[in-house]
């Protein structure tokens, strides 16, 4: 289900501000600032009163740093490219930086998270637009004809078809940019220097009065100038308002204040000021659905695996978060696949399809906190996400294979990791067959048709819907002694002899596992052998497991991570795809761990590998931990996820000790169980328990590419630490083994915070850096 989230803040411009409602403060702000930057910080036709163009940029760079924003609009940036851009966004903290264009008058934009540019339009437009997705919100950015009104009219009107094509996606929207008209709500507070200032922009004009038929449209579509909202003041306007922010209504009924800069000394920075609007909104922690939530998923479905054919039907509640009259999900169409909607009252609903989501229209439209009730009916064979395969011995299984976002494949969902619901399932299917399902077993009072077997699943927990996991085949069962939550794992009848051996820690685990970090999420825990395109996959309760698993002695060591995942990635899960280090990480590190402990290689072993094979992938060098930018969420799943994601868990233990990292891991686990999280979770639930602020430590860690590289020399009076890497430098304590001039044996650790540190060590010989396996670093 949809965990409440962060205030938003939207804010464009500023540093003193004219016309001020006070802004909320919020723990966690997300800020979007908007700005003109006149010519690029470009100082031809640029003169009094502004100052030169370096300046100004500078003046303009460091107030963007102060204002800490989320999100930045810019216009006029001309004589940039996205490099230039990102070297500038850099200093206010942004990775993320798309341009319109380079040539002209480009806007762009700028953000603390990944960017996906929906559309870029230029053709027909005198500068063009665009629209960007990031942090939930598309951004429909704009800078309008500076001269014509009827083709800035007309250019407007290209603005609210992109707005209203991402309305009938679901998706939150905000246009915000130069606009070059004024709103009829201004025209008639002009100052006597605002009215001069206009009467120079004589094509603004209409019967020798200001046109303003551009705001109007916007008006016209139902967004709301969040300005125009809230300002209080009653004195003349200093100067025409041109820069807007629109906000679609959703996001217009949290808006609490709002504020404009008019000051003279800012205005030298460019001659076009700044909108704030803040919001107080308690927003989805994910990009999904903003005005709705999936609660449930009931589930009627005949399987079966010889025919290769599965029908059955899907019953909905949702919950409106807004008034809405529509419904978003996730499903795909294929040939032989057959996928229709019915509304409570049994009557078709035509659906509206768009790549992979599907919009479905009510006939009326639903107040906010209501739920909806709908229904789905398949019928054939999916084209992702529920697979007819044969095992690898020939026999014929019926099995899901959800992750990343193939669960819509065939049941129309909210595909998200952070959406989490209530599964329940009646499956039937053929009687010779075994079915497993998320959830627990419970009685089904129907009696199944001839040849046919009936059960009746129900998820304890609310689960996201690639977690949701079914599988159906000829199975054998393997029974694992221990605890009584343990059912008898579903095995290929040919490989019960060598899984039989494998199958022996879960009770072990389980112990450890809880005593260690908490109680067990899940009513039972079993394994399913299965064609799955992964080595494992951490279903919750019933974990898949790849057919060639129990081949070889290395599958113990998948079974202790899929076994961590219960607590870590299922008990706890992430709220978006680029925090699936929350997962892996966690798996990559307590599953070699909790190995060890019965009877697996020494940790500091696999922490040894994962360090050498994190340092020969391309990724460990071009990207961090919570990098967004890839196509597909399975590109995610990468040498930065696993092992360095363990290996920032294992520096952590190190800078807390053992006694600290395990509380604070156990601090978070409970108190954030059965919900989907954020890195920012994490990071507080550690800092509260262990009393530490680690900003310092997972920003350089999880948002910065790469790790130290390090020269280390013994020389005459001290031992040399230089980090050698580009940037600034890592903080780290460091580990170091030496022999005095005696042979004598010696050990000591530092914390290295500089480029250059000398060690009080004279004479070291047989130096060895970091001999006990702490730090993730590359040698010179």
């Amino acid at each position: 289900m949809i965990a409440p989230a962060r205030h938003l803040v939207v804010a464009l411009a500023a540093t003193t501000l004219l016309n001020a409602a006070a802004a909320a403060q919020t723990p966690r702000p997300f800020r979007v600032v908007s700005y003109n930057i006149l010519v690029g910080f470009g100082d031809h036709r640029v003169g009094t009163p502004y100052r030169p163009g370096q300046e100004r940029r500078e003046n303009v760079l460091a107030w963007l740093k102060s204002q800490k924003p989320d999100v930045v609009s810019l216009q006029e940036l001309n004589g940039y490219d996205e490099a230039k851009l990102r070297k500038d966004s850099a200093r206010w903290g942004h990775p993320y930086a798309v341009m319109l264009k380079t040539s002209g008058y480009p806007t762009a934009l700028t953000s603390k998270r990944p960017i996906v540019v929906v559309e870029r339009r230029l053709k027909g437009l005198h500068h063009g637009m665009m629209v960007c997705r990031t942090s939930g919100i598309d951004f429909v950015v704009v800078h309008l004809w500076p001269f014509k009104g009827d083709e800035r009219l007309r250019e407007v009107n290209a603005a609210l078809e992109l707005y209203r094509k991402s309305r009938a996606q679901g998706r939150r929207v905000v246009i915000l940019g130069d606009f070059n008209a004024v709103s009829a709500a201004d025209v008639g507070r002009f100052s006597d220097a605002a009215n001069e200032r206009y009467a120079k922009w004589k094509w603004e004009t209409k019967d020798g009065r200001p046109r303003t038929s551009v705001i109007d449209a916007v008006h016209a579509a139902g967004l709301v100038d969040i300005h125009g909202k809230h300002r209080t003041a009653t004195d003349p306007l200093p100067l025409p308002r041109i820069d807007f922010i629109f906000a679609s209504q959703d996001l217009a009924a949290k808006s609490i204040g709002s504020q404009w800069r008019t000051d003279p000394d800012a205005l030298r920075d460019s001659d076009h000021p700044g909108t704030v609007a803040d919001f107080d909104y308690r927003a989805p922690r994910f990009p999904g659905y903003p005005s709705q939530d999936a609660l449930s998923y009931e589930l009627e479905l005949d399987v079966d695996p010889t025919a290769r054919r599965l029908e059955g039907e899907v019953r909905y509640r949702i919950k409106a978060l807004v008034a809405t009259d529509r419904v978003f999900l996730d499903a795909r169409r294929g040939d032989g696949w057959s996928v229709g909607f019915r509304d409570a009252d049994g009557q078709p609903i035509p659906a509206r399809w768009h790549e992979d989501r599907v919009v479905l229209p009510l006939s009326t439209t639903v107040a906010a906190g209501d739920e909806i009730r709908l229904s789905a009916h398949l019928r054939g064979t999916p084209p992702d996400g529920f697979y007819f395969k044969n095992s690898r011995y020939g026999e014929p299984l019926a099995f899901t294979d959800h992750y990343s976002i193939r669960a819509r494949g065939w049941l129309p969902c909210e595909d998200h990791p952070g959406d989490r619901a209530r599964f329940e399932v009646d499956l039937t299917y053929p009687k010779q067959h075994e079915a497993v399902i998320s959830g627990a077993a419970r009685t089904d009072p129907q009696s199944p048709p001839d040849g046919k077997k009936r059960v009746h699943y129900a998820t304890r927990s609310d689960v996201p819907p690639y977690m949701f996991a079914i599988c159906v085949g000829p199975y054998a069962r393997v029974p694992e002694k221990g605890d009584d939550r343990l059912l008898p794992h579903y095995v290929y009848r040919k490989d019960v002899d060598k899984a039989a051996k494998q199958l022996v820690h879960h009770a072990a685990w389980m112990r450890t596992m809880e005593s260690t970090f908490g109680k067990y999420p899940y009513g039972k825990y079993t394994t399913i052998q299965c064609p799955t395109r992964w080595g494992g996959f951490e279903a919750p309760g019933n974990v898949q497991l790849n057919e060639s698993l129990f081949d070889g002695p290395r599958g113990v060591g998948t079974l202790a991570h899929e076994f961590v995942h219960m607590w870590f990635g299922d008990g706890v899960g992430y709220a978006q795809w680029r925090e699936v280090w929350l997962s892996e990480g966690f798996a990559s590190y307590f599953g070699p761990w909790l190995h060890a402990q019965t009877g697996g290689p020494p940790l500091v072993r696999k922490l040894n590998q994962h360090r050498e094979a994190w340092r020969r992938s391309r990724d460990g060098r071009v990207k961090s931990i919570r990098w967004g930018g890839f196509a597909h969420p399975d590109e995610a799943l990468n040498a930065n996820t696993y092992p360095k994601g363990a290996w920032v868990l294992h520096m952590l233990r190190g800078e807390l000790g053992d006694e600290a990292f395990f509380g604070a891991i156990k601090s978070y686990f409970e108190k954030t169980r059965g919900t989907s999280v954020l890195t920012s979770d994490f990071v507080d639930a550690i800092e509260r328990s262990s009393g530490k602020e680690l900003g310092w430590f997972f920003d350089q860690w999880l948002d910065r590419v790469g790790c130290p590289q390090l020269t280390v020399t013994a020389g005459a009076d001290s031992i040399v630490v230089e980090q050698v890497q580009r940037g600034e430098p890592y903080r780290f304590n460091l580990q170091l083994a030496w022999k005095d001039q005696e042979g004598n044996p010696h050990r000591q650790r530092w914390v290295i915070d500089r480029k250059r540190k000398e060690l009080p060590v004279p004479l070291a010989r047989d130096l060895v850096v970091d001999p006990d396996v702490e730090l993730l670093y590359r040698g010179r």
